[in-house]
């Protein structure tokens, strides 16, 4: 599966911590010649233009100006619900990917208010690129390029990783050129043979494999442990809650999350095997 980019959603509630997403919402759509579309839920429609205008920074970044990038700020409500104003803005815009920040929390946290950021991408459906707070963005903000050296997909079987591999090779096209890159391709499971996906060549890219039998608590930290460092993003395959104690827990894809300081690219499927 090729992945052509039309559209890319990026929520904001305008604060700090929405900046650096912001900046790479940009850079990927304007390396992927995609359409930008930051929404803010809120009632008043004059606040879309406190959304900052991020086509002076793609101005600068490409020294010209460059007519393949738009940006729309616009503002959506519902209820005054701040998830159905965002729901109806995926809905009208119709992305095929969110950039959004999100913010670590506690259990209990979670429990009682439940994340924007991650209720948004399991009632849309959309592959989610989620960057925690105070996260090592894979962008060069002053150039404008995307340094990642290193793509980590964590998936179960074949299956799961030829859901996650076109994604792995969209990133990687857009990755700055020169030095070390690789994909890493991890299996969480028994019985898979991951060597055997079908994996395409990418000049400047080499695919590695690995099998962990880590599950839970015991994955989240081998994957904190592994993939916290700059220059790295984990793509991960989700089938999102399963049963009760995933809601009260979240889904090993959001556990994941919360102990990563590095983008994470969540790719919903619905395969047989659980990720």
């Amino acid at each position: 599966m090729h992945i052509a980019l039309k559209t890319i959603l990026h929520p904001t509630a305008m604060t700090p911590e929405d900046l650096a997403a912001a900046d790479l919402a940009a850079a990927l759509a304007w390396r992927s010649a995609a359409r930008l579309v930051s929404v803010h839920a809120c009632e008043d429609p004059a606040a879309s233009q406190q959304i900052p205008d991020m086509t002076p920074q793609v101005l600068r970044w490409a020294g010209a100006p460059d007519a393949t990038f738009t940006h729309e700020r616009v503002v959506r409500s519902c209820c005054e619900d701040v998830i159905e104003g965002l729901l109806v803005a995926a809905r009208e815009f119709k992305p095929e990917l969110i950039v959004t920040a999100t913010h670590p929390r506690s259990l209990w946290g979670r429990l009682l208010h439940p994340s924007v950021a991650e209720t948004l991408a399991a009632e849309t459906a959309l592959p989610t690129c989620f960057l925690p707070e105070g996260a090592a963005s894979p962008l060069d903000a002053e150039q404008g390029t995307l340094p990642i050296r290193r793509i980590l997909i964590a998936a179960q079987d074949s299956a799961a990783a030829a859901i996650a591999a076109p994604w792995a090779v969209w990133l990687a096209s857009l990755a700055a050129p020169g030095g070390s890159h690789t994909i890493e391709v991890w299996h969480r499971g028994e019985g898979a043979d991951l060597d055997d996906a079908l994996m395409p060549e990418l000049p400047g890219w080499s695919w590695a494999f690995r099998t962990v039998h880590d599950h839970g608590a015991a994955l989240q930290d081998t994957l904190a442990s592994h993939a916290n460092r700059a220059g790295t993003v984990v793509i991960m395959p989700t089938h999102g809650h399963d049963g009760w104690l995933d809601f009260a827990l979240g889904s090993i894809t959001e556990r994941v999350l919360h102990h990563l300081r590095v983008p994470l690219l969540a790719v919903p499927w619905t395969g047989d095997a659980r990720p």
